[in-house]
């Protein structure tokens, strides 16, 4: 019996190297089921959380041209914003109004998008993280939105399920962002308790995760960004030195937080989420960005000193789209020319990124 028992646990570790890649957050980095270590350059491509249903641009340029845009200037990973309603319903369909260049993508659903954008990415070495980004339209403070009485508090994890059931067959599925910024009076407390009863709640829905769990800050102080501060969180939170949760913190400046932020420097990044490199996760800045003028520009120098000094340089910028308000984009309003100041910048947080061939 012994033996049959040591065979059969051969036999299911086997199974599972040979389905694939799973990926952890150790040694202050993010690595794979080998330890490689992934040196990740990213972005933030939104537009699935509105009501197009699909990333922007398509109405100017197919898919594969903005793919190609960032594979060749070594962008090697895309955080998706997603709304939380078509997470929990994938069969919503894609809006063929927003999508005018691409015939891809007409008459399917989301879901059907999502797995398209996954194998196309995949074909550039590039990695994918899928971001539960809004509910109702809207950022929510907390999980399940104004309404602290909402079914959501106990089933928001729905979502989360149903994404990494439909998705975890990719290799390049690095992880889910569980809940975009957290703002308002939502405590550190209270935050961790939820991400708490998120994860248990999918761990008994879901087989064999192969991701990360990327998980942000909150607003503590309230001058901070949203979903940026960890600065309250008790050093005996569950989440210290887990090998499936990375610490995602969001950092803006003048551009999106105003005057706020302008004296801002390496005590602000220290206090908010510096400290953080003391545990084993790593730091993934989920969402920085701005317009780049003068006083904007100089905040982002300041930030990549301290990135670098603290070798925090996996990061998502925000953002490929040129149509986001507060920030621009890295591309300009024509949809084609890239803003040649923020590539430049982003070259030098990370100028080594990872090709991974799946």
């Amino acid at each position: 019996m012994k033996f049959i028992f040591y065979f059969l646990s051969f036999i299911l570790f086997y199974i599972k190297q040979i389905n694939g890649i799973e990926y952890f957050s150790r040694f202050k980095n993010i690595v794979d089921n080998k330890n490689n270590v992934l040196h990740l350059k990213g972005i933030n491509f939104f537009g699935f959380e509105t009501s197009c249903n699909i990333v922007h641009g398509l109405w100017k340029h197919d898919i594969d041209f903005y793919l190609d845009v960032l594979h060749t200037h070594n962008f090697n990973f895309i955080r998706l914003p997603l709304a939380y309603e078509s997470a929990i319903d994938l069969n919503v369909k894609v809006n063929n109004h927003c999508i005018t260049e691409d015939d891809t993508f007409m008459d399917i659903s989301v879901g059907e998008a999502i797995h398209i954008i996954f194998e196309k990415m995949k074909e550039r070495h590039m990695f994918m993280l899928l971001d539960i980004h809004t509910l109702n339209n809207i950022i929510t403070e907390k999980p399940y939105g104004y309404d602290y009485n909402s079914k959501y508090h106990t089933d928001f994890s729905e979502g989360i399920s149903n994404l990494i059931n439909e998705y975890n067959k990719h290799e390049n599925l690095l992880g889910i962002d569980i809940k975009n910024e957290p703002h308002g009076d939502i405590t550190f407390e209270e935050w961790e308790s939820l991400v708490d009863l998120m994860i248990d709640k999918v761990e008994t829905k879901v087989e064999n995760f192969r991701g990360v769990y990327f998980i942000e800050g909150v607003q503590q102080p309230q001058s901070s960004a949203w979903g940026g501060s960890f600065s309250t969180m008790s050093p005996n939170s569950f989440l210290i030195n887990h090998e499936k949760i990375v610490f995602s913190p969001h950092v803006y400046g003048p551009s999106v937080r105003g005057n706020i932020a302008l004296t801002e420097g390496t005590d602000e990044f220290e206090h908010a989420f510096g400290y953080l490199s003391m545990y084993d996760n790593n730091i993934f800045v989920g969402e920085f960005g701005g317009k780049f003028d003068k006083l904007d520009k100089a905040y982002h120098y300041r930030l990549l000193e301290y990135l670098k000094y603290k070798k925090i340089q996996n990061t998502a910028f925000w953002c490929l789209n040129p149509n986001s308000g507060d920030t621009n984009g890295l591309l300009l309003e024509d949809w084609t020319m890239l803003n040649y100041d923020k590539l430049q910048y982003l070259h030098k947080l990370q100028p080594n990124p990872t090709i991974k061939i799946f």
